[in-house]
C-alpha cells in the first residue's frame, strides 16, 4: 500500500455527504514542491466553482481510510470518514416506536 498517495474515485455535491461520517481527523493539503503549485491551484478553483467534494481513499499506517477532500479558501482539507455501519441510528425523539435500539440483546450462557 502506498501511504503518500490519495486516491479519488468520485465528486459529490458539497451538500450530499452526510456529515455525521466525518471522523474528526482532518488534514490541510499542499502541493509537495513548487512545480505543483499551479496545478494544486486549479484544482481548489474548479472544486470551488463547482461546489463539489472528491471521495476516495488514502493510507495511513498501514490501513486504507475512507476520506473527503473539499476546499476551503485556497487550500484543500482531507477529512477521514467513519464507516456508515459503524454509527447508530438516530433516535426518533417524536415518536421512539420508530427508533431504532441502540442495546443490544442479552445473552445467557447458563440459565439465569
Amino acid at each position: 500500500m502506498d501511504d503518500k498517495k490519495i486516491v479519488l474515485v468520485q465528486f459529490i455535491g458539497a451538500t450530499s455527504l452526510n456529515l455525521t461520517l466525518l471522523a474528526g481527523r482532518s488534514l490541510q493539503l499542499a502541493p509537495s514542491h513548487a512545480a505543483a503549485g499551479p496545478l494544486y491551484a486549479t484544482v481548489v478553483a474548479a472544486l470551488t466553482k463547482t461546489a463539489k467534494w472528491g471521495v476516495g481513499t488514502v493510507v495511513f499506517s498501514g490501513k486504507r481510510n475512507l476520506i473527503v477532500v473539499r476546499p476551503d479558501s485556497s487550500h484543500l482539507m482531507l477529512h477521514t470518514l467513519h464507516s456508515p455501519r459503524l454509527l447508530y441510528a438516530p433516535v426518533d425523539t417524536v415518536n421512539p416506536a420508530n427508533s431504532v435500539s441502540r442495546t443490544r440483546p442479552t445473552v445467557y450462557l447458563a440459565k439465569p
